[in-house]
């Protein structure tokens, strides 16, 4: 009997032990935020906080003037998903950027459903999806789009940041 009850009693024991050890394990705010922070660090190596602001502000600098607009134009060998190379344009007029594909294409999906001729290029230095609102044939046709976005995008959506991809081969 005394073994039986030693038996009940280190069974009890090690479902409080389970019990305790599985109620620690849950993700809390506090400690997502704290993760990605630390991917955040990771992620820039060693590069301060004011060399970082000057990088990322650099990104999103005009770097070309078609028709007297200060327009990005970033040249690029990209990758296509769900469409061919001869389905898409030489100019593309980027509306977002994207880690995860799922999200490029429900954003395209969107696009296309208001009437826009839409697509996503994959950027593999960055592992970066490219969601195209438009593709044109020349700058000036891309540049002058963002122009008017505000008018020719059917879609509730930041246009601030629009700018251009010019396809490498």
């Amino acid at each position: 009997m005394t073994r039986l009850f030693l038996n009940t009693l280190r069974a009890i024991a090690a479902c409080a032990v389970c019990a305790l050890s599985l109620s620690s394990c849950h993700t809390t705010e506090e400690n997502y935020k704290a993760s990605y922070d630390i991917a955040v660090q990771k992620s820039r190596q060693g590069i301060g906080e004011e060399a970082y602001n000057k990088i990322e502000a650099e990104k999103h600098q005009a770097t070309d003037v078609i028709n007297g607009d200060s327009v990005r134009i970033v040249n690029r060998y990209v990758g296509y998903i769900d469409v061919s190379r001869e389905e898409t344009k030489l100019y593309s007029v980027i509306l977002a950027e994207f880690k995860q594909r799922a999200n490029a294409r429900s954003m395209r999906d969107r696009l296309i459903a208001k009437g826009h001729k839409s697509y996503v290029l994959y950027y593999a230095t960055d592992k970066l999806y490219y969601v195209v609102v438009e593709g044109f044939d020349t700058a000036e046709e891309a540049a002058a789009f963002i122009h008017d976005a505000d008018k020719k995008v059917k879609m509730k959506v930041n246009l601030s940041k629009l700018w251009i991809l010019k396809r490498l081969y």
